[in-house]
């Protein structure tokens, strides 16, 4: 069958110029594997190519799909939306189906647009596959596991589909579907190089409450071999020219032994790359980040979410502030660019449990801080804390979903959601206008391009960050 993958528009608003434009891998990893069984498919990054949804329609009618596959994140909804109309103005033959965290943890939100045919719940490959041989073969689709659909009496939630526990057992992303010449690095760790992301696992080992990956993959971590990732990351390197990636697993360097073998490799191999990932503080210690940075290893970031110890409890982050103080220490020691992620607005915070947020991240003179405001995703503990206690300020506007760059959504038990903005403006006003910052950031910029993103992102974060100071 002719399948259409389609990434729908999206806009990073005042955060923009200093924000990344990343491949869309799960759907090239849909790509791949439908491949495999004779189907003739097309991707459409309408993000990465800043296309209008008139452009979109003339790409489907030009292609002229059995199936139209998207994707979605919350803060996206609505684009996700419009995408679905317009499949179904070019053609209402076209079946159009949804899949993403946010089709998995909000299936009937997502069904009530009666344009769109079919939600795929959780891991999409397998499901996918049955989706387009029942298509093909005229056979019912209400009964396929993990997927939703509307009947008569509303929407039907069918069983999960089992996770796939091999993940070496599906090929590599369709990167050549991909416009792989549109992507680009944060702001202000673009240093000129090709750049492109990898996911090498799926789930995450821990249970935090304010974390949806549980909700779409499980308390179940499974990964990649280490050959099987660094044969990707040799692919990229040899076809794409790719010499610069970030790994946007939700805990890269989980387990350890398996981060120490990738290293081994990429070091083996001597692959000319650098590359970035996120991680948690416990899994790494002082001599994995010594070998990280010998395999290439340029940029981490540690998301530690609070200097308040309570709140840490609180949040199932377990997290012991004096060993992240160390871990950070041992980064920046092993040569490596020490980001670390925190997030301000939980709802017992005031301005005193935000306040041991901003003087620790002070403390650990970081190369780079996040102060983000809370996004309490739906389903998740904390986004049920907040609504039993009456502390949205506005549950529905899906487009605020977002870590940065947008209002919050919420406020606490004793702040205002303008109190939030605030002290979240002065929490960057602390840090980065600090001379010692500044200056490392001066020279740390090689060439042109680094200069001129550095400059447009740090324009972008004071401007966003005064305008919520000033919103106080």
């Amino acid at each position: 069958m002719k399948v259409l993958l389609i990434n729908p528009p999206f806009d990073y608003g005042s955060f923009e110029p200093a924000s990344p434009r990343c491949p869309p891998l799960g759907l090239a990893s849909l790509a791949s594997y439908l491949r495999l069984f004779g189907h003739e498919v097309r991707i459409i990054d309408a993000f990465a190519l800043d296309l209008n949804f008139e452009q979109i329609k003339r790409e489907i009618g030009e292609f002229n799909p059995d199936l139209v596959g998207t994707t979605s994140v919350t803060s996206n909804h609505k684009n996700v939306m419009k995408t679905v109309d317009s499949v179904k103005e070019v053609n209402k033959k076209i079946f159009t189906v949804l899949g993403g965290p946010h089709a998995t943890i909000m299936p009937e939100l997502c069904l009530k647009n009666p344009k769109l045919d079919l939600v795929v719940i959780g891991e999409g490959e397998l499901v996918f596959k049955e989706i387009l041989e029942r298509l093909a073969s005229g056979k019912n689709l209400n009964k396929i596991p993990g997927t939703a659909h509307r009947n008569k009496t509303g929407v039907v939630i069918n069983q999960k589909k089992s996770f796939i526990r091999n993940l070496d057992f599906l090929p590599m992303p369709s990167y050549d579907l991909l416009p792989m010449n549109n992507y680009k690095a944060y702001g202000i760790y673009d240093v000129g190089k090709r750049f492109t992301t990898m996911i090498t696992s799926r789930g995450c080992p821990n249970d935090c409450s304010f974390c949806s990956s549980c909700q779409i993959w499980g308390n179940l971590w499974r990964g990649n071999s280490p050959e099987r990732v660094v044969d990707e990351i040799e692919m990229l390197n040899r076809i794409y020219g790719i010499n610069h990636i970030y790994f946007q697993d939700d805990e890269f360097t989980f387990p350890m032994k398996r981060m120490e073998r990738i290293c081994d490799l990429l070091i083996e191999r001597d692959i000319d790359i650098i590359w970035e990932c996120l991680t948690k503080i416990d899994y790494v210690d002082k001599e994995l980040l010594k070998k990280m940075a010998e395999a290439g290893c340029v940029n981490i970031v540690y998301g530690v979410e609070s200097g308040d110890p309570k709140t840490l409890r609180k949040i199932r982050k377990e997290i012991d502030l004096n060993y992240a103080t160390k871990v950070c220490k041992w980064t920046k020691e092993a040569g490596i660019i020490c980001r670390v992620s925190f997030m301000l607005g939980f709802p017992w915070e005031s301005e005193k449990e935000i306040r041991k947020t901003i003087d620790f991240a002070k403390k650990l003179d970081l190369d780079f801080v996040y102060f983000n405001m809370l996004t309490p995703f739906p389903n998740t503990d904390i986004y049920q804390e907040i609504k039993n206690n009456n502390l949205f300020v506005d549950e529905s506007e899906w487009s605020k979903y977002i870590s940065h760059g947008k209002e919050p959504v919420i406020r606490t038990k004793y702040l205002t959601e303008k109190e939030l903005s605030r002290l979240n403006g002065r929490a960057y006003f602390e840090v980065y206008l600090r001379p010692k910052f500044i200056l490392k950031r001066i020279f740390a910029i090689k060439n042109p391009r680094a200069l001129f993103r550095n400059i447009s992102s740090g324009i972008a974060i004071l401007k966003t960050s005064l305008k919520w100071y000033l919103s106080g």
